[in-house]
């Protein structure tokens, strides 16, 4: 027997704010310390950065603040057909037009209560989902305000809130590790270099963009990975197409695989980047991305470190700048002729297997990430509706089993 529930509008459990946008014009508005969160920034459950940042002036003059903790979900833009943007905001941070902020203001119901019942109503949010005039999706805030919302008993609320943190905390955990993890393999790749270094055109270290997709290839599932999804080297964001049902992005046409790297060719100041271990099969990636494949393998992870390093990354950001296109690019023979560092043939190999090592590391727990994910989204719905009995659950078992 599952535990009882009663079915409330969202609109009595919560207030919701809409966003705002700077003038662009003003570049005092602009380039200051407070993130501003767009449709493109808000990929995964918890938000604390963006691409770009607004200042006092800027959020006094049209921005809006998100208060830490509160929920932040995008309600227009093309984004929502395929999924449904919903994040908690890890610090303070300013929103555009196209979210909403939502907080809880009923007694004995948290934000994050609401987050995890949001996740669980995915489904019915979705078929909510309008068209605007020019074709982007569009959630009314009156239809999402009448959204009936599963409210457990106060005891059943706490534990499912528990279970569901205890599975949120594991994914945040192993994704600082990854963090940690990749700051030892930029150490131990800069303390090489600055004893066993030699100096190569990333052309003579691995080919550039080698395969393109063709629909003639009839695959019948495609991930497709563009700039949103690719923040950070986090792949929070992945879209996925029926390519027999649905058409598939104009950009996707980069077909990529295990040990290639991602970086992007547009905007390079944003850091859109990444190594691809074991990848989903049947991965395309957007057209701004160069798609670089290392000549051997084994050493992607250490050419992935030397195109990142820092003064690497300032070169191709000035390069971008000095362009002639309207939106800062890299030319294409500039990454290409681009003078990285790498150690010396005779210990090359030695390196790279070091570095190696932590990377499969980091590809294991983004591996575990994935599942967990997977797991918490099937178990939401039947602890939000009371289908599971959470007063049988031990939290002290199930705990032990996420650390």
């Amino acid at each position: 027997m599952g535990c009882k529930v009663t079915y409330i509008p969202l609109g009595e459990l919560a207030k919701f704010e809409s966003g705002g946008t700077p003038s662009k014009k003003e570049e005092r508005y602009w380039n200051g310390t407070i993130p501003w969160i767009s449709a493109k920034t808000l990929v995964g459950d918890a938000v604390c950065k963006g691409d770009l940042f607004i200042t006092k002036q800027g959020l006094d003059a049209g921005g809006k603040l998100a208060p830490k903790g509160s929920l932040l979900l995008l309600t227009r833009g093309s984004g929502l057909f395929k999924r449904i943007p919903l994040a908690i905001a890890e610090k303070d941070v300013a929103y555009n037009q196209d979210i909403k902020c939502i907080e809880a203001t009923a007694e004995g119901i948290s934000n994050r209560y609401l987050f995890y019942t949001l996740k669980a109503l995915e489904p019915a949010i979705s078929a909510m989902l309008e068209t605007t005039g020019i074709g982007a999706g569009k959630l009314a805030t009156d239809r999402l305000k009448a959204l009936r919302i599963p409210v457990l008993d106060e005891a059943a609320r706490l534990r499912v809130t528990y279970i569901a943190d205890c599975i949120n905390s594991k994914l945040s955990l192993n994704t600082k590790l990854n963090g940690y993890l990749e700051e030892l393999a930029r150490a131990v790749y800069v303390s090489a270099m600055q004893e066993h270094a030699d100096i190569a055109s990333l052309c003579d270290l691995a080919e550039f963009n080698p395969e393109t997709y063709s629909p003639k290839e009839n695959w019948s599932a495609v991930s497709y990975i563009d700039t949103s999804a690719l923040m950070l080297n986090d792949l929070a964001g992945l879209q996925h197409f029926n390519p027999a049902e649905e058409k598939l992005p104009t950009r996707a046409r980069r077909k990529v695989s295990n040990g290639d790297i991602l970086y992007s060719t547009v905007r390079p100041n944003q850091n859109h980047y990444g190594l691809l271990y074991s990848p989903e099969p049947h991965t395309l990636a957007s057209t701004a991305f160069a798609v670089i494949r290392p000549n051997d393998t084994i050493m992607s992870p250490l050419v992935y470190l030397a195109l990142t390093d820092a003064r690497i990354t300032k070169t191709l950001q000035q390069l971008a700048e000095t362009s002639t296109s309207t939106i800062p690019s890299i030319r294409p023979v500039d990454l290409e002729r681009i003078a990285v560092l790498v150690p010396s043939d005779e210990y090359g190999s030695e390196i790279a297997d070091q570095i190696g090592t932590t990377f499969k590391q980091i590809d294991c727990n983004k591996r575990e990430n994935r599942k967990l994910a997977a797991f918490r989204d099937a178990l939401l719905p039947k602890l939000m509706s009371g289908e599971i009995d959470v007063s049988k659950i031990d939290l002290t078992q199930l705990n032990s089993h996420l650390t």
